[in-house]
Parts: structure tokens; sequence; C-alpha cells
């Protein structure tokens, strides 16, 4: 992962927003999911958000991983069953 980070970081802004956009149609929903979830947050965390969002995917298309597209139900099942997971924790 920290490969990854530093090979992000040293990615130049043409070669940022292409794989952004390549990120985009290779997980369109999952894309959307953290922008819809990112997007009242203030601009600093929302950056953030977005880039780790960039970060991880970049990670699974360098493993070499399958990299299968994830559907919305899936996600905002996960999403749930996360949510309940850490509220239940910190209780």
């Amino acid at each position: 992962m920290e490969e990854t980070w530093r090979a992000v970081g040293a990615l130049s802004e043409r070669e940022i927003r292409k794989r952004q956009e390549l990120c985009g149609k290779e997980q369109e929903e999952l894309t959307g999911f953290v922008l819809g979830y990112s997007s009242d947050l203030p601009e600093e965390a929302l950056g953030l958000a977005l880039y780790a969002h960039f970060v991880v995917v970049e990670a699974f298309r360098r493993s070499g991983a399958a990299f299968r597209k994830i559907e919305s139900g899936k996600i905002e099942r996960t999403w749930k069953d996360n949510f309940g997971f850490i509220n239940d924790r910190s209780t």
C-alpha cells in the first residue's frame, strides 16, 4: 500500500485525471457512492475521501487481483452492515 501511495503522489495532474476517469468507468457505482456520501463534507475532508478512494482503486489495479464491478445493492448492504458494526462497538 505504501508503494501505491507514493506512486499516486508522483503522478502528473494529467495522469491523475486520466486514471480518475478510468476509475469512474470501472467502478461507476462505487465511485458514485463515495461521491454521494462525501459531497456534504468540508472541502478538505471531501478531497481526502476522494483521494483515499482513488488510492485504494489503484492498489487493486496494481495488485493484479480480479477487479469486479461492485453493484449498488451490495455497496449499500455492506455500508449498513459496517455502520451497524461500528455503532455496536462504540456502545
